[in-house]
């Protein structure tokens, strides 16, 4: 049995810093105080890279979970059952607090507004089929249906071919997606679109965190090389040749292969306070962007713009509250629910 391994946690405490710098002062400077002062520092600019950081880590864990696994259906139950009662819990505190937050930038929820994200599916479908524009919860779930179009993909290959065959078609299926999206780019519009509809472009970040996750377990350096390249690549692909984000993930990708082998890296990503980040990551990175916004926003509007980065702080406090809350107490509670009704409908067997 494998053991948790704490600087995964410090390595998503980072990434979440990363996602939520980029919200608070890079992506909405007309919306808050001081967006003019802060918007063009490159940590800034380019936190959204905290989200491939993401990436790498699941494509760590999900092989992980995949190896303890008993069969495909198992295997979603334990992917689904990590991120479905977070993503309930805050997807109904969204909705029924969002009238207070008004200044939310995705405007006001409707019902409809729940669905992409408690099935984990792009909006624009369901759009098409309701025949109406859907106003997100929250931008941020975009990475979640791509995560759980990953997980139905690779559980099945997993279990249809072996492990390491899994891995080389997913492989295959990002550069084949990557060298199509690449070369059909201004001259195949049609092409290019469907390429970029399907989210293979991003498998490569899930395949390097598998090599890494072979590394780890297996400690062949050539998994090191593989992952490396592969974090190459999908930072030359998913930068579209913009070089100051390529020279981001570049640094995203170096942390998380120098922690596999560097011990002071290790325990700086243990620092109890990387830790809690960590540990809260889930639910802060579902919750915090529009209610951030909108804290600040009132803020300013009572007390003037002259405070902005201690609104802020006050904005990120208590949305770590919320978030911490969810992760302790409220997250473990509905989980149990589900076990529990599964253990009724005698469905174990299928969810070993």
């Amino acid at each position: 049995m494998l053991k948790r391994i704490d600087y995964l946690d410090g390595c998503r405490g980072v990434a979440i810093i990363l996602v939520i710098l980029f919200h608070a002062f890079g992506r909405w400077p007309d919306l808050v105080p001081y967006g003019e002062y802060y918007a063009q520092l490159s940590i800034v600019q380019y936190g959204w890279v905290g989200v491939e950081l993401f990436f790498i880590i699941s494509g760590f864990v999900i092989f992980m979970t995949l190896d303890k696994s008993e069969n495909y259906f198992s295997f979603i139950y334990k992917r689904w059952l990590r991120l479905f009662p977070a993503m309930l819990i805050v997807s109904i505190f969204i909705f029924l607090t969002a009238p207070f937050f008004y200044e939310r930038p995705a405007g006001q929820p409707t019902l409809l507004s729940l669905l992409p994200g408690l099935i984990f599916t792009n909006p624009s479908p369901i759009s098409k089929i309701f025949g109406v524009d859907i106003i997100v919860l929250e931008g941020a779930f975009w990475s979640l249906y791509i995560e759980f179009f990953f997980y139905l993909l690779s559980g099945a290959l997993f279990f249809l071919i072996g492990k390491y065959n899994c891995w080389r078609v997913l492989t295959l299926i990002f550069l084949i997606a990557c060298t199509a999206a690449t070369l059909s780019q201004g001259y195949y519009p049609f092409i290019f679109k469907v390429v970029m509809y399907f989210p293979f472009v991003y498998f490569g970040w899930f395949t390097a965190g598998a090599a890494l996750y072979f590394y780890h377990i297996n400690n062949e350096n050539k998994w090191l090389y593989i992952g490396a390249i592969l974090l190459f690549c999908s930072s030359y692909f998913t930068s579209m040749l913009v070089i100051q984000g390529f020279v981001a993930m570049i640094c995203v990708s170096i942390l998380f292969l120098i922690s596999l082998k560097n011990q002071l890296l290790q325990s700086i990503l243990q620092w109890r306070p990387l830790l809690f980040l960590g540990f809260v990551s889930y639910p802060l990175y579902l919750l915090h962007e529009n209610m951030m916004i909108s804290i600040i926003a009132k803020l300013a509007h009572q007390f003037g713009p002259h405070l902005g980065l201690l609104y802020f702080i006050a904005a990120i406090v208590f949305i770590l509250l919320i978030s911490y809350a969810v992760a302790k107490w409220a997250e473990p509670l509905v989980k149990n629910l589900i076990k529990s009704i599964v253990k009724k409908l005698d469905m174990r067997n299928y969810f070993a």
